[in-house]
């Protein structure tokens, strides 16, 4: 599995130790040596306890987006995962969140919203219906009734037990939240 994709942080110091973690997991095996660089590293640059697990969960969760990126993780992948975790001091379970999280990023960040696509709103909502069919109607999005058609149920409650929430999972529409509506429509819609 690469590491070079792995992002780095804005902290210099941050940036420095993962250097040489990057380096040293590159065979996903830590040597002594490998072990005690790390050590010296983290002391030297006066990196706390706390902030290096944070470092460490960072970089599992980025080896785990690489590793979902084309939509497949192998069986070597999820070993050098697991076999990383470990060598971290993290718990394998963490391997199976990252995977998670990595894998509903990389969900939400090819879903996009187009023009004539169709969405039905349900449930009291912080913003006014009015307000967001006039954004939607703008972008050339319809609100409406919820079809085989629609391409998104936009719930107050996302959990909700109405009759629509449960069309909607029988139909396999995605049922997002308001906030989750605002984010898809920050980001830029297809067609724009």
């Amino acid at each position: 599995m690469e590491s070079g994709r792995m992002p780095h942080e804005d902290d210099p110091r941050v940036e420095s130790y993962l250097e040489i973690l990057e380096s040293a997991l590159l065979d996903c095996y830590l040597s002594c040596h490998e072990e005690d660089a790390l050590v010296e590293m983290a002391d030297s640059l006066g990196l706390s306890r706390r902030l290096l697990d944070e470092i460490h969960h960072d970089y599992l969760r980025s080896m785990a987006r690489v590793a979902v990126a084309d939509g497949v993780v192998t069986d070597d992948e999820r070993a050098d995962l697991i076999q990383v975790a470990e060598l971290l001091g993290l718990s394998a379970d963490r391997v199976d969140a990252a995977l998670a999280m990595a894998s509903a990023r990389s969900a939400c960040a090819e879903f996009a919203l187009a023009a004539g696509d169709v969405l039905c709103l349900t449930g009291s909502m912080r913003r006014r219906r009015s307000e967001w069919e006039a954004e939607l109607a703008q972008r050339g999005i319809e609100v409406g009734s919820l079809t085989r058609r629609t391409r998104l149920l936009v719930a107050a409650d996302p959990d909700s037990a109405t009759g629509k929430a449960r069309k909607a999972r029988k139909y396999g529409i995605p049922i997002i939240n308001e906030d989750a509506l605002s984010r898809l429509l920050g980001a830029r819609t297809s067609g724009e």
